[in-house]
């Protein structure tokens, strides 16, 4: 396809997913990355790797440039600051007259503020899309399954059989695979008639953390206990992402 997608990231598995997705789909693809060398399967996937400081606003709109469509990602952690750095993006697409945007919150969006700076700036992006103009559409998820897999959840599952993670015992959740999330974010972008649209995406299944450990036996070939807590609250200071 003729058009330029920009993505934002990809150095995670929900943001690669999205530009592999669009080099799948024969889309002319541009990654912003603040570390390029991290993304050479993508450079020799033949997408244009743009090194960039995503709270630079001058170099966020000069990668925004010549861009038809835009997919965007609220980060939960690194250096960038989320207001910044989607406040820049939002004004860099806007300038650059990108046709449309889809953004995923990361996330899933509460309805009053926490006095969290992710979970209030989630609240706010709604506000922000609509004042800017761009037609956009906005897709918010559940939790990535992929996470029970992080360095924070593994090795107590290898050393106690036990999956730890900061959501309730009873509470079920429809987990969405980072592959899946990225197949939405492709299928949006192709879909502009959807602008203006609010997406909550997750899994085929809600489960509790008993009956999400169940599928476990049949790929480790041992039983596998869930524990749940709630999760811990941090300062206003802090970011807190709930995938």
């Amino acid at each position: 396809m003729s058009e330029l997608i920009l993505t934002y990231g990809a150095g995670s598995a929900q943001d690669a997913s999205v530009a592999n997705g669009l080099l799948e789909a024969e889309y002319q693809v541009r990654v912003l990355a603040p570390d390029p060398d991290r993304h050479q399967a993508l450079s020799c996937a033949s997408s244009h790797i743009v090194a960039n400081d995503l709270n630079d606003k001058p170099s966020v709109a000069a990668a925004t440039q010549g861009d038809d469509k835009a997919f965007l990602i609220l980060l939960c952690s690194g250096s960038s600051n989320p207001r910044i750095y989607t406040q820049n993006a939002v004004q860099a697409t806007s300038a650059a007259g990108v046709k449309l945007l889809t953004l995923n919150t990361s996330g899933q969006t509460l309805t009053q503020e926490t006095g969290l700076t992710m979970l209030e700036h989630r609240i706010h992006l709604k506000v922000m899309l609509r004042a800017s103009g761009i037609q956009s559409i906005l897709l918010r998820l559940t939790a990535y399954v992929g996470n029970l897999l992080r360095p924070w959840v593994l090795p107590r599952l290898q050393a106690e059989g036990i999956s730890a993670y900061p959501v309730e015992d009873a509470r079920a959740v429809s987990w969405i695979a980072a592959q899946d999330l990225g197949r939405f974010a492709v299928a949006a972008l192709d879909r502009p008639g959807l602008a203006r649209q609010v997406f909550d995406l997750g899994g085929p299944q809600a489960l509790t953390g008993a009956g999400l450990v169940q599928a476990f036996p049949c790929v480790l070939g041992r039983n596998i206990r869930y524990s749940g807590t709630r999760p811990v609250l941090q300062r206003r200071s802090e970011l807190w992402c709930a995938t």
